[in-house]
């Protein structure tokens, strides 16, 4: 996990960076290890109340997530994105 500088993480914000293998049906799900993705919040990112963010999600400069949001890929830079999971709706600086 990488956190950049000046960022933004409101209360009950989930970031989570590793699932449970799950393949085998010999094995219980415990005992088949995990499977880690980096999760990159860059600088000034803001992650609203009650955000999620999944392995291998990043989120770009400046990126506003709104709160109750499910994030699984990337946010670009500047963007302001919300919802389940959450779409990139404009950018920051649209009038």
């Amino acid at each position: 996990m990488n956190i950049g500088k000046e960022v933004l993480i409101a209360a009950n914000c989930y970031i989570i960076d590793a699932n449970h293998n799950y393949k085998s049906n010999l094995l219980p799900i415990r005992l088949q290890g995990f499977n880690v993705k980096p999760v990159i919040l860059y600088d000034g990112v803001w992650a609203g109340t009650n955000t999620t963010i999944l392995p291998g999600a990043t989120i770009f400069e400046g990126a506003i997530i709104g709160a109750n949001s499910l994030v699984s890929s990337s946010i670009s830079m500047n963007m302001i994105a919300f919802g389940s999971p959450a779409k990139e709706v404009k950018s920051r600086f649209d009038k």
